[in-house]
């Protein structure tokens, strides 16, 4: 008996392995994944199993229940002023099942995949797993917007079906100017592709303002979106994507013989969560103020530097200065310092290994602690 051919011999992923030598009853501090802290509102939940009581817990439409669909409808109008039709939401199993979805109802085999580095790491597998070949793009280091773009333009091809935009961005905390968002939107229509948006953190944006892409180039994005970081409802396992009728029609068909629908439960406690967008926002400052905290520590180490975060719950720290790996460092931390964080070459092909990956999802007491233990750490490069 075999595996399928791209499965055997493949070996855990680094994170995978870091945190199976982990031991959180030694004192460790986890900060490699994007697990809140907060915990999920207690109205929310209060909320969706009250309906549950009432015997609400069978099969929702597939597309997800009409509730559902129009309170997603609903939010995009009143926060992004974006109208879209009730035919082009669907409810997912969070934005990666979304993504999956649409991907195979766009791929075909050998179709080429944009992926802006740094980025999230499991739509390097997605695209994989759907026949396409993944085009890395370096997104972190242009100058400024006219380089972005001729740059991506550059990277095109004839193959090219999608490129994917995650803003803000995990790992980096990055949100990505209008004039890129306006940019990007022109490539598409010019050479039409389509631009899968990750919206995942938009409700976590620190600017004053968030801008889809869907508002420039409506007809060639297709959105995800998820309640888990912005409400802390990572357990739930809900989200949502909008894109064009006829994809969101394909996304049907496939869907059918994956997951039907996405859980009722769930799918209640969004329509609450929407519906009291006040309880993102106090989860927003609390992350604000601890990746402000993280900027500041990493400030006062010459070992260290970071761009500072301007949404989402991550800091991408530069480690160049050490002298180390990514994975060198993350193995030091956590076999000397017990911290556990995500080496930074899970998230880029081209400059990973100089970076950590660290989410603010402990708070402010135990980031003390984690960058006290950190400076110690960089202290020992002084003696070597």
């Amino acid at each position: 008996m075999r595996l399928a051919k791209r499965w055997e011999g493949t070996a855990d992923g680094m994170l995978s392995e870091l945190s199976s030598k982990s031991d959180d009853s030694n004192g460790l501090i986890d900060l490699a994944i994007g697990e809140p802290d907060l915990g999920t509102n207690h109205e929310i939940v209060k909320f969706a199993f009250s309906d549950a009581l009432k015997g609400n817990t069978g099969y929702t439409k597939p597309d997800g229940d009409d509730d559902f669909i129009s309170s997603v409808k609903q939010y995009y109008r009143k926060v992004y002023q974006l109208d879209f039709a009730t035919e082009q939401i669907r409810a997912t199993v969070g934005a990666m099942h979304g993504m999956y979805l649409a991907m195979r109802a766009v791929l075909d085999f050998g179709d080429e995949v944009i992926i802006i580095e740094p980025y999230y790491s499991p739509y390097v597998q997605q695209v994989l797993a759907c026949d396409g070949i993944p085009v890395f793009f370096n997104g972190f280091y242009q100058k400024n917007s006219k380089n972005f773009l001729e740059e991506m333009e550059r990277t095109i091809t004839d193959k090219t079906k999608v490129i994917i935009l995650n803003s803000p961005n995990n790992p980096s905390g990055e949100v990505y100017s209008v004039e890129i968002m306006k940019g990007l939107a022109r490539l598409a229509e010019n050479h039409g592709i389509y631009i899968f948006s990750d919206e995942v953190y938009n409700l976590l944006c620190f600017l004053p303002k968030y801008t889809s892409i869907a508002k420039y180039a409506p007809n060639n994005t297709v959105i995800f979106g998820s309640f888990s970081k912005a409400f802390a409802m990572t357990g739930w396992r809900i989200g949502y994507m909008i894109g064009p009728v006829f994809i969101n029609d394909a996304a049907r068909k496939i869907s059918d013989f994956l997951t039907y629908t996405a859980p009722t439960i769930s799918q209640k406690a969004g329509i609450y969560a929407l519906e009291n967008l006040e309880i993102s926002d106090k989860y927003k400052k609390c992350l604000e103020n601890r990746l402000n905290y993280i900027f500041f520590r990493v400030s006062k180490n010459k070992y260290l530097s970071m761009k500072r975060c301007q949404g989402g719950m991550f800091a991408f720290i530069n480690i160049e200065n050490t002298g180390m790996s990514s994975i060198e460092f993350s193995k030091r931390l956590l076999k000397e310092y017990k911290i556990l964080v995500a080496p930074g070459n899970l998230f880029s092909k081209s400059f990973g290994e100089k970076y950590i990956r660290i989410s603010a999802t402990k708070d402010m007491e135990v980031l003390k602690e984690t960058f006290d233990r950190i400076d110690n750490c960089c202290l020992s490069f002084e003696y070597h």
